[in-house]
């Protein structure tokens, strides 16, 4: 959302040199803390596993080759004088989109598993993790087909470029959900849950509570 902000006030085309925020795949990094979540939430044994780093691995190369493409494009560091060096950076920055589909999807289809084990299991939270799955799933397949709009329509009908604010009322209407619901809501959930907890294990403070 930051992102689409700076572009239509045309900060990236006043300061080309913070391009290189905008090229950052962030969402190659959002899945990864999404799915960390969803584990800790339900108490996967995952959650503490040391190898779920190497999820980390492809927001590292993301960011690592559009440095090169920066630092040689808006801040003339260097020059690559490879010939064939533009079909490398479409191929490999083509790739790069693709895997950005891909990595998002399979951490999707993984975290639905790992809640539907939890929902054997009889885990608590689940029902407030299954709406915020859906929900990350719904934007998810919304963003990848207002990609494929901008890739293949947009090239025709370049007018029809405010596309990106569904994305940005979807991404606005999704914070303020998790701020009530995760944070207020739930919250109030859990304190509840406390209460009749300390309540059950001391049966003689009911009436007591009752009587406030």
């Amino acid at each position: 959302m930051f992102n689409i902000f700076l572009s239509n006030v045309g900060v990236f085309d006043t300061f080309p040199k913070l391009r290189i925020i905008n090229k950052v795949e962030w969402i190659l990094l959002f899945p990864v803390f999404f799915f960390f979540y969803i584990l800790k939430v339900i108490n996967h044994d995952l959650a503490n596993s040391k190898k779920l780093k190497w999820l980390y691995l492809p927001i590292v190369l993301s960011t690592i080759m559009h440095l090169i493409e920066n630092l040689e494009r808006d801040y003339s560091l260097y020059k690559i004088t490879v010939k064939a060096k533009q079909f490398l950076y479409d191929l490999v920055f083509g790739i790069e989109e693709l895997g950005c589909y891909t990595f998002n999807i399979i951490l999707l289809a993984w975290s639905y598993i790992a809640i539907k084990k939890s929902l054997i299991n009889k885990t608590s939270n689940v029902k407030w993790v299954k709406k915020l799955w859906f929900f990350i799933f719904f934007m998810t397949i919304s963003w990848i087909i207002l990609n494929f709009i901008e890739d293949i329509i947009l090239k025709s009908y370049p007018q029809l470029d405010n596309y990106l604010y569904i994305l940005a009322i979807e991404l606005s209407f999704f914070v303020y959900w998790v701020a009530y619901t995760g944070l207020y809501k739930l919250k109030l959930a859990n304190e509840r849950k406390e209460i009749l907890e300390i309540l059950n294990k001391n049966p003689e403070n009911i009436k007591g509570f009752h009587g406030l």
